[in-house]
C-alpha cells in the first residue's frame, strides 16, 4: 500500500503532454478488509491548443478479504446505460492480470480511464481531457505510467 500515492505516481509519460499542479491531495483509508489510497491533482495541458486545465485521479484499492476479480470484470465489461454518458471500454493485454482502457464522453469533455487488476490490488488512473490531446495519443502514455506505478508499488 502506498503511503503517498501522489508521490508514487510519477506519471513520467503523461508529463510529456501536461504539467501537474501544485495542489495534489492524497487520501487513504486502511481497514482489515480493504485499503484505499487516492491522489487527486489538477493538470495543465501542453501543446498547440494552449493552456487548458484538467484533472487527474490515481486510485489504489488493496482487497485483503475478498476476491475483486468478479466485480472488476463486471465493471470492465459494463456497457453504458441509456441515462448516462457514452462509455467505451476495451481490454488491455499484458497489464496485470486484467486491464481495461475506457473513455467516457460527456459531450464537453472526455474522461480517459486505465483500470488494472493484479492479485488483490486494483489500480486506476483517470484524466479529464478537454480535446487538447486525443485518446489515441494519451492511451499508450497512461498504460506506460500504470505499468511503472504497478512495478514501483510491488517493489
Amino acid at each position: 500500500m502506498s503511503d503517498n500515492l501522489c508521490a508514487d505516481a510519477e506519471l513520467t509519460s503523461l508529463s510529456k503532454v501536461y504539467d501537474r499542479g501544485d495542489d495534489a491531495t492524497h487520501g487513504e483509508h486502511r481497514h482489515r478488509a480493504l485499503d484505499v489510497a487516492e491522489c487527486n491533482d489538477s493538470v495543465t495541458w501542453k501543446g498547440p491548443a494552449g493552456d487548458r486545465s484538467g484533472a487527474l485521479t490515481v486510485r489504489l484499492k488493496l482487497h485483503k478479504s475478498t476476491d475483486p476479480r468478479p466485480e472488476f470484470e463486471a465493471n470492465g465489461e459494463a456497457v453504458e446505460t441509456n441515462s448516462g454518458p457514452k462509455t467505451v471500454k476495451t481490454p488491455i493485454e499484458g497489464l496485470g492480470e486484467r486491464a481495461y482502457f475506457g473513455t467516457v464522453d460527456t459531450g464537453n469533455v472526455s474522461v480517459l480511464i486505465v483500470m488494472a487488476l493484479d492479485g488483490g490490488a486494483e489500480f486506476s488512473t483517470s484524466v479529464v481531457a478537454d480535446g487538447a490531446h486525443s485518446s489515441e495519443e494519451l492511451k499508450p502514455l497512461m498504460i506506460r505510467d500504470m505499468r511503472a506505478l504497478m512495478a514501483r508499488l510491488k517493489a
